[in-house]
């Protein structure tokens, strides 16, 4: 890993969380073998790791599968006073799915996913148009994720796919997706209940959500669990004709999570993370400096996560 972990954390913590960002819901058998240490010891190490909140166990959906076409950044101005209440605000909105508020040119950022351009007028000028408080937005349309990892100790790309699975959802996916998402652990028997089929059909639906990686179950660590203290959202511009070639190069170092080709006032939006300013600062000026191509960057610090929900199950 590149952060220094917390102290509460042993190496076998970090082994054990490294499992599961990549498959969180492997057996505590598979994981002892693994690791070697018993069953009892996952167990009670999983559960403490879930209940001090250094990681949570979410079921991450593909938002084209889940039936979403347009992915949109948007970069939020407000009152000095009203950040926080613009960002809450924001957060309750079932179409948003990040916010942050940030120092720099932007006081507050989100990422939202809409069934289908035709819906981002309606979106902006009217839901957005009602939160008191902002004073300027900037939308930026995505389109393409290059790079989607939210793994600190394992390289696992999330980006999503081009095109929509060749067997459309249903009701039952949808519901099975909402439901993983107050518990993403619980086993087909638990399902079958609440879902009113049997565990067999709950059984066959999950496996095909995760063999086509329409969801992926993983485990998302607290950053700074981890040792990584700054979180800075990127945004680049390039030459004509290099954007494809530089979100290439810099979907190849680790610190960064989302590298988005967008729409708007940037070409390029990279999220990172960082133990400390000083990584910030020479990932800056040694790392992007080498990259050619890039004309400007600006860098914009995290101080707060609102809001971080990836299932796309409204």
């Amino acid at each position: 890993m590149n952060g220094s972990a917390s102290s509460q954390l042993d190496g076998l913590d970090l082994m054990l969380i490294r499992e599961l960002e990549i498959n969180a819901r492997q057996t505590s058998v598979n994981l002892a073998k693994k690791l070697h240490i018993s069953r009892p010891t996952i167990r009670t190490k999983l559960q403490k790791l879930i209940d001090d909140n250094i990681i949570r166990i979410i079921p991450i959906a593909d938002p084209l599968a889940m039936g979403f076409k347009t992915r949109v950044n948007l970069g939020f101005n407000t009152l000095p006073s009203e950040v926080d209440r613009v960002a809450n605000a924001l957060a309750s909105h079932k179409d948003i799915h990040h916010v942050a508020i940030f120092t720099g040119r932007y006081d507050v950022m989100a990422w939202a996913v809409l069934e289908s351009p035709e819906y981002l007028p309606d979106f902006v000028m009217k839901d957005l148009a009602g939160i008191a408080g902002i004073t300027r937005v900037e939308t930026m349309v995505n389109l393409k994720m290059v790079k989607v990892c939210y793994a600190f100790l394992s390289e696992q790309n999330h980006a999503m796919r081009s095109q929509p699975p060749q067997e459309p959802l249903n009701d039952l996916d949808v519901r099975l997706i909402r439901e993983l998402r107050t518990d993403a652990l619980q086993t087909q028997t638990e399902l079958a209940p609440k879902l009113g089929r049997s565990p067999s059909t709950i059984r066959r639906r999950l496996q095909r959500l995760l063999d086509e990686e329409i969801i992926r179950i993983v485990a998302i660590a607290d950053p700074a669990a981890l040792g990584y203290k700054t979180r800075a959202t990127i945004g680049i511009n390039v030459q004509p004709g290099r954007v494809d070639a530089v979100a290439q190069e810099l979907s190849v170092f680790s610190c960064a999570h989302h590298v988005l080709i967008n729409t708007g006032h940037f070409d390029l939006i990279v999220s990172t993370d960082f133990e400390g300013p000083e990584e910030l600062s020479s990932f800056v000026r040694e790392d992007l400096g080498r990259i050619q191509g890039l004309i400007s960057h600006e860098t914009m610090i995290c101080l707060k996560t609102s809001k971080d929900d990836f299932t796309f199950a409204n």
